[in-house]
């Protein structure tokens, strides 16, 4: 059990122990309870998201209404609120986030933790190269603005496709785990053995794997450059993970990251 205790308008600081976080503030008495289990769902949890969305939920009415309504946002009000949720939780559950460069403020609801598969991901020489990639080159800003890279692209994606995997298994788990029962056995990925969570394991690693892939073979120059060279991103990246001897510390780096997570080279 997680309580938190909202006191006053401002934030001061979060005293955390293992059993609850204390958000110190002036006036104001209002407890907060939330079970443990609301932050750290299981698909979530295995891709290594933390889930504070679902805790903002639940802060009282008066404090969220303080942060206004989209579009009229009170950002002095809601982005000291999110960071102080995100560190304090962060710090209750004895883990750290994962930073990357420029990262989307959004993400402070879906903080992405160290130790999980996106981490793990994200922190290979493959993939830190996106990072410096971006998908109009140096057109960044015109003809519309674009400064994310294809590395934070990526990691968002991941962390959005993730989150629609968990909402469809919180609606309707018994329907999901048969449709992708069907689907596995398709492409040869299921096996007698695999239970359900064996299952819905698998199609997690699978969605965080096409996510945080799907840009890897984008070149330096992004799509402009892709479009001049006449590159096929879908033949580059078999050519990439498969086929060329050019990068192969890299490319075992990679590989082993990915198999700790018991997902079978066929499967990509």
């Amino acid at each position: 059990m997680i309580k938190i205790y909202e006191l006053s308008r401002k934030t001061v600081f979060f005293m955390v122990t293992t059993e609850r976080i204390l958000i110190q503030h002036e006036t104001e008495d209002v407890t907060l309870e939330a079970e443990r289990e609301r932050l750290t769902r299981p698909l979530l949890a295995r891709a290594g998201i933390l889930d504070i969305n679902d805790l903002f939920n639940i802060v009282p009415v008066e404090l969220r209404d303080r942060c206004g309504r989209y579009p009229n946002i009170n950002y002095l009000e809601l982005c000291p609120l999110i960071f102080e949720l995100t560190s304090g939780v962060v710090r209750a559950l004895d883990t750290s986030y994962y930073s990357y460069r420029e990262p989307d403020e959004s993400h402070y609801l879906y903080p992405v933790i160290r130790g999980g598969f996106i981490n793990a991901i994200a922190e290979t020489r493959f993939f830190r190269r996106l990072f410096d990639v971006h998908q109009l080159g140096l057109a960044r800003y015109y003809p519309l603005p674009n400064p994310q890279s294809r590395g934070e692209h990526s990691i968002y994606l991941a962390v959005n496709m993730v989150r629609c995997l968990q909402s469809l298994c919180d609606k309707d788990r018994a329907t999901l785990v048969q449709r992708l029962q069907s689907d596995f056995i398709q492409v040869g990925l299921y096996s007698p053995g695999m239970n359900d969570d064996d299952i819905l394991n698998t199609a997690c690693d699978l969605t965080v794997l096409a996510a945080m892939m799907h840009d890897m073979a984008t070149p330096a120059g992004g799509d402009t450059f892709k479009y001049l060279m006449g590159l096929d991103e879908e033949q580059e990246i078999e050519w990439l993970m498969l086929s060329s001897e050019k990068y192969p510390k890299k490319r075992e780096e990679f590989l082993k990251d990915v198999g700790r997570e018991g997902i079978r080279r066929e499967a990509y």
